[in-house]
């Protein structure tokens, strides 16, 4: 391949890896948005064997996303390094680039595996500090058909001293904060990429021009020659 070749070939790639991302980045608000509703059940809800398997489930799957994006970040990191030794590409963007990478890099290996391990931790912890009380009596006053009444003091109370709900809004807290440096990341990236893809667009007008200017001055040496 000649070096515009190359770089055309090598912005592809980059468009195509920046849509594999984009499909991390969308997987990982889903899962978040199942974390909220998660964190949005009372206690003794969250202690059901069923939302502890949920929990449990959640911390896999950002286990799991966390290792795509590791393995993404991985191939962009290569990308680069194959650019840098293009002179089409230009020097600026690619190490802008490489700094976008490099976020993506801790968002892998540091932020979405806290995360998974706060979820694994919530599914793993009591339902609340005082269970062994709770399952022996009733929690507030209990109304004529035998259902209890919990003053939503108590049951804010109860949310704040319950361990599993403790590690669950941390990993919420944690999980936001990835999100929104995962977004910055994505529009800049996004950025990037169009001016690379204007970049090379522009290169092969160019060629494509140059080419037909040799082409219409070799015909015109052949008429002349013909003709002379």
């Amino acid at each position: 391949l000649s070096p515009q070749e190359h770089a055309e070939w090598l912005t592809q790639e980059f468009g195509k890896w920046f849509r594999s991302t984009r499909e991390v980045y969308e997987r990982e608000k889903q899962l978040h948005e199942t974390n909220k509703t998660l964190d949005e059940i009372s206690v003794s809800e969250l202690d059901q064997p069923e939302n502890r398997r949920r929990l449990a489930e959640q911390a896999s799957a950002e286990t799991a996303n966390a290792k795509k994006l590791e393995a993404l970040t991985g191939n962009g990191r290569d990308l680069v390094k194959q650019a840098t030794k293009n002179r089409e590409f230009d020097a600026d963007r690619l190490e802008s680039w490489s700094e976008k990478m490099q976020t993506l890099g801790r968002i892998a290996q540091q932020g979405m595996p806290s995360v998974s391990d706060k979820l694994r931790q919530s599914s793993r912890s009591r339902g609340s500090s005082a269970a062994d009380e709770s399952a022996q009596a009733p929690q507030g006053p209990v109304d004529d058909s035998g259902l209890s009444n919990l003053d939503p003091a108590d049951e804010s109370e109860e949310q704040a001293s319950s361990p599993a709900k403790q590690k669950l809004s941390e990993a919420l807290e944690e999980q936001e904060n990835l999100l929104a440096d995962f977004a910055k990341v994505a529009d800049e990236r996004q950025e990037i990429l169009s001016s690379l893809e204007a970049s090379t667009f522009v290169k092969r007008l160019k060629t494509a021009s140059r080419i037909q200017t040799q082409i219409a001055t070799s015909f015109d040496e052949t008429l002349d020659a013909g003709f002379g």
